[in-house]
Formats: structure tokens, C-alpha cells, sequence
């Protein structure tokens, strides 16, 4: 009986040190980031088509859309040793929408700027996981002078995409 109880508390102990794979956090689709030095979260829409990925981050007002292919020549090995693979070919676009008119201010990248997208997991995985960091300039400009000169600052922006196979 003793015995028992010495292994009972050693499981226990273990379980406590080591966790239970059963009750480890599940990955959850999603995207946000940091806009203007606040959270920003938005209902993620993405599609996977053939080498393409579109994402979506859908808000109340505004929507960040990212575009981006991914090459084919790069295999999820590149990842294996936590180096995050970088982007150079992809789209973003930010938008706002006036509640009540048809205007629409588009925000795209600013050249003058670092703008990344860093992956770090890719398919075969079951999931797509990145990073992402943007500055955005208008690029639709109204006339208005501060309006037109500001900026749009994504930083610590973050996707996670579940492959449906």
C-alpha cells in the first residue's frame, strides 16, 4: 500500500512538472497586432489557394489585408532550427470605412519604412504561423495635408492559419 501511495504521488508530481499532452493550449486561429500602441484584433478570413495566401483581418471600421505566395521551394526544414523565414514578396492594404458614406481610405505600404512578414511555421504543419510589422501611408490622398501625411504603424502583428486539407 505504501508503495502505491509513493507512486501515486510521483505521477501526480510529474504530471504537475512536466504537464499532461491532453491539457496543453490548443493553437486558435487568429490575427492581431499593435496599432498606434494599442491591441488591435479583428475575425481572421484567409483562403489558401494553390501557392497563395490571403488573409484577412476584419474589424468593426477597418480591415488589414495581407497577400502573400509562398515559395515553393521552401520546406518547413527551413524552420526547424527557429530561424522565421522573410517575406519579400507580398501585398498589404489597410482600410478604413466611414460609418454612413461610401468614402474609403486605403493605407498601403510605406516605402520609406521596414515592413516584414516573418513566417515560422508553413504547411506540412497544420498550421501557417507569422509575424508581421507595417507602417502605411495613404494612398488614396484626400487634399487634406495632415490627413494625407499620416500613418498607419502595425507592430508585434501576429496570423495563425489552420490547414484544411
Amino acid at each position: 500500500m505504501k508503495n502505491c501511495i509513493i507512486l501515486l504521488v510521483l505521477a501526480i508530481a510529474a504530471l504537475f512538472l512536466y504537464g499532461c499532452p491532453c491539457c496543453e493550449p490548443k493553437p486558435s486561429e487568429g490575427i492581431s497586432g499593435i496599432k498606434h500602441g494599442s491591441p488591435w484584433n479583428a475575425n481572421l478570413v484567409d483562403t489558401i489557394k494553390n501557392d497563395t495566401v490571403s488573409l484577412y483581418g476584419i474589424g468593426d471600421v477597418d480591415r488589414l489585408r495581407i497577400k502573400f505566395y509562398l515559395d515553393p521551394g521552401v520546406t518547413q526544414s527551413a524552420y526547424s532550427h527557429g530561424t522565421p523565414y522573410v517575406l519579400k514578396n507580398y501585398k498589404a492594404a489597410y482600410e478604413v470605412f466611414i460609418t454612413g458614406t461610401h468614402n474609403e481610405f486605403i493605407y498601403k505600404p510605406d516605402t520609406t519604412r521596414v515592413n516584414t512578414i516573418n513566417l515560422v511555421s508553413l504547411p506540412p504543419s497544420a498550421w501557417l504561423t507569422g509575424f508581421f510589422s507595417f507602417t502605411l501611408k495613404l494612398s488614396n490622398p484626400t487634399g487634406n495635408m495632415a490627413f494625407d501625411t499620416a500613418r498607419v504603424n502595425f507592430s508585434s502583428g501576429w496570423f495563425n492559419i489552420k490547414i484544411r486539407n
